[in-house]
């Protein structure tokens, strides 16, 4: 297996010496408050504060409707909890030795789904910005600041793309943040809505990260899936790459790497084996339609593996095991990035993942391409 012979405009190609360094870069940990909101209390103004305490706004999220809860209520392993009955992935000191330590995980990129699930359509826009910053401020004081190897993508969200710019400029500055996670809503990424953001992240040498939120197909404002709703657990979690597919598409066709050339994205959690084909398609498409993209003066799949990466969880499991071997040689290992996606239910585990694969392209994938993406020195 040969890696791709490119060279990434965004960034400096992951080096021999990095791809032979031993330790991880995990690009899916998640991590929650105590005690929910009621946690980033004294992270925002007074006033803000007794808005949310009035609407009694300071209980643990549930971002999901009862069609799209896990068949056993078992979405987050309960093991991941510090002690029974508190908040699992809530305690940096347990997370470091459940998960940093056992793993030998170097960096952690670490993202708050409660933060992104407000951001993208649980709160207003101004709602919305006081949260981001308070959970940015509160994950970075006590998870950051408690063991470098945890690194926050830090949340912002698409209503107001100034205030999230501003944000970005000021909290992105922190030596802890190493990604800016965009809670989207159903707007796709190439709109130029979300230029503000990504001029902001590009002066900061931030990556954005996308990642559902759990409120996709489930309020107004979020994320749709192609066709409609799912109706079950089940469908949505086997339809969450059609999330990706489709903003790979506009980033595609759009001018986001015109006008921001070294700009970087990450699409954690959705999958990858779809992603030849789309490679296929796009360019196929844009020869035939080129006069409708004159600012394009290469192949899509070309730019895009100049900028976009993918995590591997949940690794694909193909009857026969060699297909997905096949399917690695086919893609290239460039394009992925290794996640455990702890502390999930489905989530994988360094030592059970790519057993066959050639120790280099190992490497590239468990470290060198995350530090190829994220901000981490």
């Amino acid at each position: 297996m040969t890696a791709l012979d490119t060279r990434p405009a965004a960034a400096e190609q992951p080096s021999e010496e990095g791809a032979e360094r031993t330790g991880l870069v995990d690009a899916d940990l998640h991590i929650s408050t105590i005690n929910g909101m009621k946690d980033i209390y004294p992270y925002m103004p007074l006033a803000w504060r007794r808005r949310f305490e009035l609407k009694n706004a300071g209980t643990q999220y549930n971002p999901l409707p009862l069609k799209f809860k896990h068949p056993t209520d078992n979405a987050i392993r309960p093991d991941s909890a510090e002690y029974p009955g508190a908040v699992p992935a809530s305690s940096p000191e347990f997370v470091k030795k459940d998960y940093l330590d056992r793993f030998k995980i170097d960096f952690g990129i670490a993202t708050s789904l409660e933060a992104a699930a407000f951001a993208s359509a649980m709160a207003s826009p101004d709602e919305a910005n006081v949260l981001s910053a308070a959970f940015n401020d509160y994950f970075c004081e006590h998870w950051c600041e408690y063991d470098t190897r945890y690194r926050y993508a830090m949340c912002v969200g698409p209503m107001d793309p100034e205030a999230a710019a501003a944000e970005i400029r000021r909290r992105g500055t922190h030596p802890g943040v190493a990604a800016v996670y965009l809670a989207q809503q159903n707007v796709l990424l190439g709109n130029r809505l979300h230029y503000p953001i990504y001029e902001a992240a590009q002066e900061l040498d931030l990556p954005i990260l996308l990642h559902l939120a759990g409120t996709e197909g489930a309020h107004i404002g979020a994320m749709m899936p192609a066709g409609g709703v799912p109706e079950s657990f089940s469908e949505r979690r086997a339809g969450y790459f059609q999330y990706a597919m489709a903003n790979v598409n506009s980033l595609a066709f759009s001018q986001v790497f015109v006008k921001f050339p070294r700009l970087r994205f990450a699409f954690i959690e959705m999958g990858f084996s779809w992603l030849l084909s789309t490679l296929w398609r796009l360019d196929a498409t844009w020869k035939a339609t080129r006069i409708e993209t004159p600012w394009l003066t290469e192949l899509p799949s070309e730019t895009l593996k100049r900028h976009v990466r993918f995590g591997t969880q949940p690794v694909e499991e193909p009857a026969n095991p060699k297909d997905f071997y096949t399917l690695l040689q086919m893609l290239a290992t460039d394009w992925l990035m290794f996640t455990t996606d702890y502390p999930h239910w489905d989530g994988d585990e360094p030592e059970t993942v790519f057993k066959r694969l050639d120790p280099y392209n190992v490497k590239k994938i468990m470290r060198a391409n995350g530090e190829w993406m994220f901000r981490l020195s």
